[in-house]
């Protein structure tokens, strides 16, 4: 984060590294609106002088669930390596809902389109299909608004000690 907040005009991107990101906007594109669902939803919360803000993916009012589409490897399935991550996103897009009085989702998931999917490996562990439906867990409220505080808390650390380091 200071990297892109303090070095944006030095940081040099390949453009071939971004194939994957420009595939997963188009795939969020192509399914946007295509349902009753919400879809694409911004989110801020003001929490410890920060904003946080977030875009949803897919919000099921009449299920409660809160949904994100991921075009993924499929070996972050079998080793649920990105789970971590998704859990918490969609945590806090969760507690966003819920802090500004829009909605309590009941479940939260990953829609997952799995972009090097082999069907000659399907089974065990590995996903039997090209597109998975992932639960996740939904955490408690204070869960959710405890691990905000602790990852601004980091951020904040982490930006005071990079200020040291400048001086």
């Amino acid at each position: 984060i200071w990297l892109e907040n303090n070095k944006w005009n030095e940081i040099e991107i390949d453009a071939s590294e971004m194939f994957w990101a420009l595939m997963g906007q188009a795939y969020h594109k192509i399914l946007e609106g295509h349902d009753s669902n919400l879809s694409e939803m911004s989110l801020s919360l003001h929490m410890n002088d920060w904003e946080i803000r977030g875009r949803l993916d897919t919000l099921s009012l009449k299920e409660k669930t809160l949904s994100d589409w991921k075009l993924t490897k499929a070996y972050a399935l079998v080793y649920r390596s990105s789970f971590p991550q998704w859990e918490a996103q969609l945590n806090i897009y969760a507690h966003m809902l819920r802090a500004n009085l829009l909605f309590a989702v009941d479940k939260i998931q990953v829609f997952a389109a799995i972009r090097d999917w082999n069907k000659s490996k399907s089974g065990g562990d590995y996903p039997t299909s090209e597109h998975v439906t992932v639960p996740l867990r939904l955490w408690e409220p204070q869960e959710a608004e405890d691990y905000i505080v602790r990852r601004l808390t980091e951020i904040e650390r982490s930006e005071e000690h990079t200020s040291e380091l400048q001086s």
